[in-house]
Parts: C-alpha cells; structure tokens; sequence
C-alpha cells in the first residue's frame, strides 16, 4: 500500500487482493500520520477517516505520480491493470502537531475536500 501526496490529499493505493485492501474493504476506517520534521523538532499531521475507492483515471495519476517509481514494475498494464485500487481518505477530523509544540490542534475540513 502507498501512500502519497497530492497537495492536501494523501490517496493511498495498492493492488485489490492485497492483505490491506481486503481489511479496507470490510473496515473501511482508517487512520495514517504524516511526519513533519522541522530542525531538532518533529510534528504531525494525523487524519482518520473513511477510506472510499476512487475511480477518477486523474486520481490515480495523481497516485501514481506521487509513489516516484513506474507503476508498471508492479502491474504490467499501467493504471488500466484492473487489479490497481486508489482510496481517498474522507476525514471527519483532522488534527495537526505543529513541531517543537505539544499537543494538537483541528484543522478546518474544507481544506482536505
């Protein structure tokens, strides 16, 4: 499973058998924590949520593009293989560590829609 960034979005992608998609596709609630080091000091950025397929072929470039590698080493057929999942991440809440500070604060909604 891989997660990328695409701005504000982190889709996250793998093949549909795959151990994980299979736990998502029956328990869809997922959590993931992204790291933000600054000098000495590291913060996060900690979205849960409900993960949902997407199907948009913009979505998956997006993925694709974010993993750094071609996806073809994995699925011969690029992002046609129909094997190949991209979930976003539906957050009800997300919540931000900024570094070198304890504690989380909420961040507004609209900016991970």
């Amino acid at each position: 499973m891989s997660l990328v960034r695409d701005g504000l979005h982190f889709p996250i992608g793998t093949g549909r058998a795959d151990a994980k998609s299979v736990q998502i596709g029956t328990h869809p609630q997922v959590e993931f924590v992204v790291l933000l080091p600054r000098g000495k000091d590291t913060g996060h950025l900690r979205v849960a949520g409900t993960a949902v397929e997407v199907k948009e072929k913009k979505a998956h470039e997006a993925w694709a593009r974010g993993m750094g590698y071609d996806v073809t080493a994995y699925a011969p057929g690029g992002l046609d293989t129909p094997g190949i999942v991209v979930y976003r991440i539906v957050p009800p809440i997300v919540r931000l560590n900024v570094p070198g500070t304890m504690g989380e604060a909420e961040l507004p909604l609209d900016l991970f829609r």
